[in-house]
């Protein structure tokens, strides 16, 4: 049977290397996925080491919650520096600084970009044993006008040394004269892209804002010293409600942890995409093995004549399996490897870098693919496999024995069907509109009631192929035309099967753009109505940080009222504050507290406190940029040391009311009470909660967001009377008074290199391009699908034009054209990828309503379905189709027509 089976495969190359390639693309795609991800984990890994090479503790500043992936750690007092240095055991100590948002701009004035890694400003500890920073040219920096910066850096943007350049810091723009290249690491470069400006002590802490503090203090041990022992000292020595010694382990599991949990959600997106395609390509196999049985029936009954058994005939079938899932599963392990290349060439193009690293190929992601790629095409197999082996040899023979089964079935496939969608359904449900679990588990639950649903589209999709096939063709009215049609129709099995690959890849780039769109329709009609201001200003790079010196320069110019937002982690106590936390002593000067109990431990915090998003923002102005919406209370006479705003979905989860009392503990661990002065319902890029800058700027040290209400140009009151008069002369007045405010506001935001200036609508547009790079990456890997779809539908094709080979030799014998049948299989193909479309774009936008409605409606509460871009995929799927006829319609026309007449 092995022999027969290998034999098989061997007289019929095309149909086996098509059907190979379908599970090797999905093998390939999970071997990239780990791949990349094991690459991004020793990238990381070794950077997570390098932080701490040399150094065996790290003190720092105390959160009294959170972490430091979420917020901004505490400054060290630069006088704990000697406390340390005099612990028994304690070798070397100095401070350390790394504060990001720190902008060089080369020789032609352009700020330096990344690609997301760090753009910061660091400091040559006086102790080069304790610093991870190699000099490669030139010499240290010493004094407040001097700089170096990362070779990097330098190669890129051609820093020369010698060389004044500008550089933005959170102290403002300045100048400084280069007098050295390093590089973080030796001897290779570890700095993953980073930018790094290098001061010496004095000017780090005056240009970073740090006066007399480090951002953290490093410790080497003495030989021999047991790193426990010390680590005890060293706490015993410090106060422990201001900072913690941690150890270099402890900082590099850390490191570890907060990579580990971006490269995890990267891998399981990668993942998803994998499976999609193997499960696209489960179908395309099992209906390859449909048809190459059908077309054997015959063959395999005279095998059971002579003695076959039916479990031979299995084992035969299978045996093809197991020899197409090995072949996919090692040409898929090295095309994997490639795709790991050309995942990076596409997040590159998208606009995110990955860093470069070895590509390591493991035991684990080896076990994965084989395993996968094997199960996958014996599962897709075995249907087929046991459909054969229960053909008697004599019902082999009859040529309607197929179609007869067939017609006994159809009441057993109408309610296996069903029954398979209504739990389909039922799970899918569970997972969007049930809280159970984690929101893994929901996502298991919606994946699996996704695939059950489709499924069963497999199964019930035949009962109703012959009518839909021959109405979508019915604009077919050539004489080919019709035999396409009824060549679609009259196997309405075949045609289900091979267009269900495309219905799947369809179905879910449709509820992708449905909910792209919803969420896309909800957010600019929010910002719409609740965004004032003429100009936004916000930083380029991921980490939104704007030094707070821009605000003072835009007011100087007079030009309006400028208004900053930005945020901070706090804890709110929906139960009271828990009996013994207090407020630690060392945080900000001048910070408000109310004091519990100096002498209480803070382990004692209970788990009611809940930690959130505040933003900061000048109340008094709010209303010149913003329309809050405030539906309870008011402004006025608002107390900006105790007034809280909140948003109304917070305020209805947390039962808080105007004229309630909130306490609020900030990162520093002071302890305010806070009275909701008012009760809001917009939604933009300002959180649920919000307090004033007289009392919040204390807790920040950049802003994030600048907007920006012109003074001269009265724009709403204008706007207003634009629509009154429908002049074209005042609305040119406005947009001349807007375009010499941008050439004004350029002059001095164009010293703050890493910020961007934009009226309201472009940054609208801008937000709305972010979403659309987005949806664009989610529908190029989900169109790898499609693709891989349209070989199922040339696979089915070329395997139906060798059943139909006299049928076609007596055509040609009747005078149809070599042109005339390529027309009609080129037909027949796009009315089956068209069927495929329209069962997946129907089921696409029902998944994407879906899973829109599930959605909380503080973040879509608009329902929009893209009718544009779901007719261009329905145009694509007929283009593609078209494609996928070529070959087999090729194929056909290069019959020999005697040959075709007399073959079996």
């Amino acid at each position: 049977m092995l022999t027969l089976a290998l034999k098989t495969m061997r007289a019929n190359k095309i149909r086996f290397i098509m059907t190979t390639s379908t599970v090797m693309v999905g093998v390939a795609f999970v071997v990239a996925a780990f791949v990349t991800a094991d690459s991004l984990r020793s990238t990381f890994g070794d950077l997570s080491v390098d932080i701490v090479r040399g150094i065996d503790y790290n003190v720092r500043g105390k959160l009294p919650f959170g972490d430091f992936t979420r917020t901004e750690q505490p400054p060290v007092s630069e006088a704990l520096l000697d406390t340390i240095r005099n612990v028994e055991g304690v070798e070397k100590a100095d401070g350390t600084f790394f504060v990001d948002n720190v902008t060089p701009r080369d020789g032609s004035g352009q700020a330096v970009e990344t690609l997301g890694a760090p753009v910061a400003g660091t400091m040559w500890t006086e102790d080069e044993s304790l610093s991870q920073l190699y000099l490669t040219q030139g010499k240290r920096p010493v004094g407040n006008t001097q700089f170096a910066i990362d070779i990097g850096t330098a190669e890129q943007y051609d820093f020369v040394i010698g060389e004044e350049y500008q550089l933005t810091t959170p102290t403002g723009p300045r100048t400084f004269t280069l007098t050295g290249i390093m590089q973080f690491g030796w001897p290779e470069n570890a700095g993953l892209g980073a930018t790094f400006s290098v001061f010496d002590k004095s000017t780090a802490q005056e240009v970073l804002d740090a006066p007399n503090q480090f951002t953290e203090i490093v410790v080497r041990a003495k030989e021999g010293q047991n790193i426990d022992d010390l680590k005890a000292r060293l706490e015993g020595a410090l106060p422990e409600d201001v900072v913690e010694v941690v150890t270099a382990s402890e900082v590099t599991e850390e490191f570890k942890s907060a990579f580990e949990t971006v490269i995890s959600i990267f891998q399981t997106v990668l993942l998803v995409f994998a499976f999609v395609i193997l499960f696209v390509s489960a179908f395309i196999v099992s209906n390859t093995f449909n048809i190459i049985l059908y077309q054997r029936i015959r063959e395999l009954a005279l095998l059971r004549s002579i003695g076959a058994t039916p479990r031979q005939v299995r084992i035969s079938v299978l045996l093809e399996a197991l020899v197409i899932g090995a072949s996919a599963v090692i040409t898929g392990i090295a095309l994997g490897m490639l795709g790991a290349v050309g995942i990076r060439g596409l997040f590159s193009a998208l606009g995110a870098s990955l860093p470069a690293g070895d590509l390591p190929l493991t035991l684990r992601t080896v076990i994965v693919a084989v395993t996968l790629g094997m199960i996958v095409t014996l599962i897709a197999s075995f249907v087929p496999a046991v459909k054969a082996s229960r053909t008697s040899p004599i019902a082999g023979l009859r040529e309607d024995s197929a179609v007869s089964a067939s017609k006994r079935h159809r009441s057993t496939r109408m309610y296996v069907g069903l029954g398979i969608a209504t739990l389909g359904a039922a799970l899918s449900l569970a997972g969007l509109f049930t809280d159970i679990g984690t929101g893994s588990l929901q996502l298991s639950l919606l994946g699996a009631g996704a695939a059950a649903v489709f499924i069963a589209v497999a199964i019930i999709s035949p009962l109703v192929a012959e009518p839909i096939v021959s109405t979508i063709a019915t604009p077919l009215i050539t004489i080919t035309g019709q035999m396409a049609r009824k060549n679609a129709a009259r196997n309405p099995q075949r045609t289900s099967a091979t267009a269900v690959a495309l219905t799947v890849g369809l179905a879910l780039m449709a509820a992708v753009s449905v909910v792209g769109d919803s969420f896309s329709v909800t957010f600019n009609e929010r910002l719409t109505s609740a965004v004032k201001a003429d100009f936004i200003i916000s930083a380029e790079r991921p980490n939104p940080s704007i030094a707070k010196q821009l605000k003072a320069d835009l007011a100087d110019t007079g030009l309006g009222t400028v208004v900053t937002f930005t945020s901070t982690l706090v804890q709110t106590f929906p139960d009271g504050v828990p009996e013994g936390l207090y407020a630690p002593p060392g945080g900000l000067p001048g910070a408000p507290s109310d004091k519990l109990d100096d002498n209480t431990d803070t382990s004692t915090i209970t788990p009611t406190e809940v930690e959130s998003s505040i933003s900061i923002v000048d109340i008094s102005n709010i209303n010149q940029v913003a329309n809050l919406r405030i539906s309870e209370g008011s402004l006025e006479n608002f107390n900006p040391e105790k007034g809280l705003l909140i948003h109304r979905d917070t305020a209805d989860a947390r039962e808080l009311a105007v004229g309630d009392e909130v306490p609020i503990r900030f990162i520093t661990g002071n302890i305010q009470t806070m009275e909701v002065a008012a009760i809001y319902e917009s939604d933009a890029f300002w959180a649920d909660l919000m307090i004033d800058t007289q009392l919040g700027d204390q807790f920040t040290r950049y802003d994030e967001v600048i907007t920006i209400k012109l003074a001269s140009t009265q724009s709403d009151t204008a706007a207003t009377q634009t629509a009154q008069s429908d002049t074209a002369a005042t609305q040119t007045a406005i947009e001349d008074v807007i375009e010499d405010a941008r050439v004004r506001l350029t002059e001095v935001t164009e010293k703050y290199g890493n910020v961007v200036l934009q009226t309201r609508a472009e940054f609208l547009a801008d937000i709305e391009a972010s979403r659309t790079t987005a949806t664009t990456f989610v529908t190029v890997f989900l169109g790898f699908a499609v693709v891989l779809a349209l070989f199922g539908i040339v696979n089915t094709l070329t395997l139906s034009v060798t059943e139909r080979t006299r049928e076609i030799g007596l055509l040609r014998s009747v005078g149809m054209t070599k042109r005339q049948l390529r027309v009609m299989i080129c037909q027949e193909a796009i009315t089956v990828a068209l069927y495929g479309t329209l069962i997946g774009l129907v089921l696409g936008v029902i998944f994407g309503v879906a899973v829109a409605q599930a959605i909380p409606s503080n973040i879509v509460d608009q329902l929009s379905i893209p009718l544009v871009q779901l007719s261009i995929f329905a145009v694509m799927a007929a283009v593609f189709g078209l494609l996928a006829g070529l070959f087999p319609s090729f194929r056909a026309s290069r019959m020999n027509v005697l040959q075709a007449i007399s073959g079996e």
